[in-house]
């Protein structure tokens, strides 16, 4: 007997899992080694903060596709996890054009 994948809630608990690292990823940086390499650090941190941004926008695509498939623990984790994280997105990419 075969278990069948839902292959959309299993990419956007996944995607969901990556955009966690990242954001564990960019708060390690932020604290450590933002500021000791003067325009580098900068280029470091923009390219963390967009790959954030895609791979958050990524999983919550997934996660919108996969609303109709069965409910797991994992589409669960998945959606809560993308909404927070696009909300998070949309939020710092405001407050930096905006200057709130």
């Amino acid at each position: 007997m075969r278990i069948k994948i839902n292959q959309n809630t299993h990419r956007g608990f996944n995607f969901g899992m990556l955009s966690s690292l990242l954001v564990i990823s960019i708060l390690i940086f932020m604290k450590y080694f933002y500021r000791l390499l003067s325009d580098f650090d900068t280029i470091v941190f923009i390219i963390l903060s967009l790959s954030f941004g895609v791979l958050s926008a990524l999983g919550f695509i997934n996660s919108i596709k996969g609303i109709k498939e069965p409910n797991t623990f994992k589409k669960i984790i998945g959606i809560i996890l993308n909404i927070g994280f696009v909300v998070l997105f949309l939020y710092a990419l405001a407050s930096f054009v905006f200057d709130f």
